[in-house]
């Protein structure tokens, strides 16, 4: 079985003034509790609030480029790839695997 590595991808819209932020996930990675671990550390360390979409990989890069999103956390490496070769998302960064 070949396994994905999920990548973090800042979308183009970057977040917003009042310090919150759209991620876009899988549903992988939303079912398997990680986020529940994971976000209220981070909001209580840094004051920014998270909102979460769980969508497959596809859905949540088309959300990045339609600017509905700011920060996507997926595992379609050729997808994640074409988006930011197409010049409006952020940078990609391995975050697990």
């Amino acid at each position: 079985m070949r396994r994905t590595i999920p990548a973090l991808v800042l979308a183009a819209g970057g977040p917003s003034a009042e310090k919150s932020l759209i991620l876009a996930t899988t549903t992988s990675t939303q079912d398997s509790g990680l986020l529940d671990e994971l976000l209220p550390a981070f909001t209580r360390d840094s004051g920014w609030q998270i909102k979460t979409l769980a969508v497959g990989s596809g859905q949540a890069i088309e959300l990045g480029r339609r600017g509905e999103a700011d920060v996507l956390l997926v595992h379609s490496p050729a997808a994640e790839q074409a988006f930011v070769a197409e010049g409006t998302a952020g940078q990609r960064r391995l975050v697990m695997h």
